[in-house]
């Protein structure tokens, strides 16, 4: 069983710079950005996720920097060492980098992963399922910090929202079709009545929905 961490969450908060792995997935992200306090956030990542970088990086704090790398290749593991060297390459000799391996592809993990090795950086993976973040050096893990805006949460999950406030407690309206009216009842291809979904409930089935990246 490995260590449980006190001081190493501490020292995960002590980076200059993370750099995140991006692809599909964007909580993973989101929760290294609340995990680590860095003035500087680089997602590394595609062009096909360049607008789930720019939507990430509007969810820092002011005083916190973002920048975008897109590599050329996912699926060639040097592609991503590279580009993290030349990041690293980039910065005081005594900046304190760590890197959120869990988003991206497989081989992006290893061109990543082989770039800790090499440039002493600090690499780390939200374990999502078990709410923790496992320290790749060392293989001590902790609980990660969760989500802390709605609003945040809505956006990642590929929500709008369109207005802030709060529902009601009521039964949503029914739909017929595809329709937006009210209506008596609405009925499945059975004939059976739908049941009344409550705000409630969706906010509980949310909670339960996030799965850990590829």
């Amino acid at each position: 069983m490995p260590d449980v961490a006190g001081p190493r969450t501490a020292k995960a908060s002590e980076s200059d710079v993370i750099l995140h792995l991006l692809g599909r997935e964007r909580m993973p992200i989101y929760f290294g950005m609340l995990q680590f306090k860095a003035g500087l956030h680089v997602f590394i990542t595609t062009k096909d996720y360049q607008h789930a970088a720019n939507v990430l990086s509007r969810c820092l704090p002011e005083a916190c920097r973002s920048r975008t790398v897109n590599i050329q290749d996912p699926f060639k593991p040097d592609d991503t060492r590279t580009a993290i060297q030349r990041q690293v390459s980039k910065l005081p000799p005594a900046a304190r980098v760590a890197v959120n391996l869990t988003g991206g592809t497989k081989l992006m993990f290893a061109g990543a992963l082989a770039a800790c090795w090499k440039r002493g950086l600090e690499p780390s993976y939200f374990e999502i399922e078990n709410h923790n973040i496992i320290f790749i050096r060392d293989g001590v893990t902790a609980p990660f910090i969760g989500a802390k805006s709605v609003a945040d949460f809505f956006v990642l999950t590929r929500f709008d929202v369109i207005t802030n406030g709060r529902w009601e407690e009521e039964p949503l309206p029914r739909t017929t079709d595809g329709c937006n009216q009210r209506a008596a009842g609405c009925q499945t291809d059975a004939g059976q009545a739908l049941p009344d979904v409550r705000v409630s409930q969706i906010a509980g089935s949310l909670g339960q929905e996030a799965e850990p990246a590829v």
